[in-house]
């Protein structure tokens, strides 16, 4: 979405950090890219987000699609992110009230979230609890856009959430169900196991 993009562009600001992601092979390059400030609102919840695919397919088949640039379907997404492992996001929201971001999220260039999803929540979380502009913003490193050669497929984008989902990292797991309709849709999209 280049309009999207260009919103992305206007208001991200450049911190000083850089990460390194596993993207095609940036890892093993030891490619590091700019972390970027931009106002939470701009991160959008996936629809294909593994972790509450379950619960998007039976929404979409009992009360129509949800569109992810709609902000009432943004509100939904996150109600099912809310939901999906209460111990693990009380946890999460009390150690970025605490800590703050530590580790930047990766969205696309027209701010859809791969890696991020629960810290978007819990930010938004926070701000209505506790308005204070350290939760008006998030990190993030967003993938190369339309203009760029290395910009993301969508098999790129499956393989790079299924990377950061299967480091161990305390992040709260998929569901059985999740994983396999992930593995489901992957392979039916034509990416392999």
């Amino acid at each position: 979405d280049e309009v999207g993009e260009k919103e992305i562009n206007k208001f991200k600001i450049e911190t000083t950090a850089k990460e390194i992601i596993p993207y095609k092979d940036w890892g093993i390059q030891g490619k590091s890219k700019t972390v970027y400030k931009i106002p939470i609102e701009y991160c959008k919840f996936r629809l294909e987000n593994g972790r509450i695919r379950t619960e998007i397919l039976t929404h979409e088949k009992l009360k129509g699609k949800l569109d992810p640039n709609d902000q009432n379907s943004q509100d939904i997404i996150a109600g099912y992110l809310e939901r999906t492992d209460p111990a693990k996001n009380k946890s999460l929201k009390e150690i970025l009230k605490k800590e703050g971001q530590k580790e930047a999220a990766v969205i696309t260039a027209d701010g859809f979230l791969i890696n991020g999803n629960r810290r978007k929540w819990a930010l938004q979380k926070l701000n209505e609890e506790f308005p204070d502009e350290k939760f008006k913003t998030m990190k993030v490193v967003i993938l190369p856009g339309s203009e760029n050669a290395e910009r993301p497929t969508m098999i790129d984008i499956a393989l790079l959430e299924n990377k950061f989902q299967t480091y161990v990292t305390g992040k709260s797991e998929y569901s059985v169900m999740n994983k396999a309709l992930t593995f489901y849709e992957n392979v039916k999209s034509g990416i392999s196991l």
